[in-house]
């Protein structure tokens, strides 16, 4: 390629929703990456769309199908990623429900993954903004709503990509019959502590009876399975969770 970047280098390769309807085409802005092994470096010289297809083989260029193998299915992530062509060093579009092991096209090798999508249940991609490594939905989604919590932790699946760990952006709701009780949300990979106001265990704490307090947005890390965890300190609590967005660091630090 014209130029060489540093390991874990990305900048522009801006994922926007086509616009099409039904939507299932992605924009891709021109950018620069380094592959995922640290060999090469790929460019996209200018923008380009790819399709989530519903049937058909990938086919490379503007416009072309973009889905590694399969058809495009429902409620699905797929993760994109930017490609190498080995003759020449040009580089395309990929989509793929593999976050680490896309299949590549004949004659492509070297990869780096840029964003993920999600169909809705129509298989419609659904509408989102990226702006460096914020991804934002047009409209949040409720997650979790009212949903009855103990303090027995229990896991919750968020509206964000699967297979990499993130950074949820969430609008949280807590409420108990009783006033002054409190939830402890937290990542599964830290450890699995009780709700708490001496450990600094409180994320959020309801003021009245019966009463909802809620606040937003905050920042939870996720699991790889884009779960996060709950834990109040009184049983027969109620917890909302309405999804706002996510951020994701597309292999900065890997």
């Amino acid at each position: 390629m014209s130029c060489s970047v540093p390991r874990g280098y990305i900048d522009g390769l801006k994922l926007s929703n086509n616009g099409t309807t039904p939507n299932t085409d992605i924009d891709f802005a021109a950018g620069v990456a380094r592959d995922s092994l640290n060999i090469d470096t790929l460019e996209n010289t200018s923008s380009m769309t790819k399709r989530l297809q519903s049937s058909g083989s990938w086919s490379a260029g503007n416009n072309g199908n973009g889905l590694d193998t399969g058809s495009k299915a429902n409620s699905t992530w797929y993760h994109c990623f930017i490609i190498r062509k080995t003759s020449d060093g040009t580089s395309d579009i990929l989509f793929s429900t593999s976050v680490a092991a896309p299949s590549m096209p004949n004659g492509y090798s070297g990869f780096r993954r840029v964003g993920a999508v999600r169909t809705d249940g129509s298989g419609n991609i659904k509408a989102f903004f990226q702006s460096a490594d914020t991804f934002l939905w047009k409209s949040p989604v409720a997650d979790v709503d009212g949903s009855s919590i103990s303090t027995t932790a229990s896991l919750h699946a968020l509206t964000v990509p699967t297979g990499i760990r993130v950074r949820a952006s969430v609008n949280l709701g807590f409420s108990h019959a009783s006033a002054n009780n409190y939830v402890y949300v937290s990542s599964p990979d830290v450890n699995d502590d009780a709700a708490g106001l001496t450990n600094a265990h409180v994320t959020l704490k309801n003021l009245t009876a019966g009463v909802a307090n809620f606040e937003g947005p905050v920042l939870l890390n996720t699991n790889s399975s884009a779960q996060v965890r709950a834990r109040a300190n009184a049983a027969s609590s109620s917890l909302w969770i309405g999804t706002v967005g996510w951020v994701d660091l597309r292999g900065r630090d890997e």
